[in-house]
C-alpha cells in the first residue's frame, strides 16, 4: 500500500517578483517510492500574466541535495491558473524532504 507523504514547499519570492507571479496554496505530496506531485495556484500580481511562465520544481534531499525535478509551462492566463506537476526522483534510497518552486518567465 502506498503511503502519501506531505513535504515542505519552499518558494523563491524574488524569482516570483521578476516572473510577475505568486505561487499560492502549494503542496507537495511524495507517494513513498518514486514520485512528487506538487499541485497549486499561480497568481498575478497585477493584472494579467501575458507570455509563458515555466514553474520550475526541485526536489531536496536530506544532506540538501537535487535528487529530482520538473518544469510545467503555463501560458497568458488571467488573474489565477491552476498547475499540477509530476516530479520523477533519480536517486534509490534518498528520500526526499522537501521542494523549492520557483517561476521563470519568457520575454514577452
Amino acid at each position: 500500500m502506498a503511503r502519501n507523504i506531505m513535504l515542505e514547499v519552499k518558494r523563491d519570492e524574488a524569482c516570483e517578483n521578476l516572473a510577475g507571479i505568486q505561487i499560492e496554496g502549494c503542496s507537495a505530496i511524495w507517494d513513498g517510492k518514486k514520485k512528487v506531485e506538487v499541485i497549486g495556484e499561480a497568481a498575478a500580481k497585477q493584472g494579467t500574466v501575458r507570455g509563458s511562465v515555466a514553474l520550475q520544481i526541485t526536489v531536496y534531499g536530506g544532506q540538501n541535495q537535487i535528487i529530482g525535478r520538473s518544469e510545467e509551462w503555463i501560458m497568458s492566463f488571467g488573474l489565477r491558473q491552476s498547475f499540477e506537476v509530476l516530479c520523477e526522483l533519480k536517486t534509490e534510497g534518498i528520500d526526499p524532504t522537501s521542494i523549492r518552486i520557483f517561476p521563470t518567465k519568457d520575454e514577452d
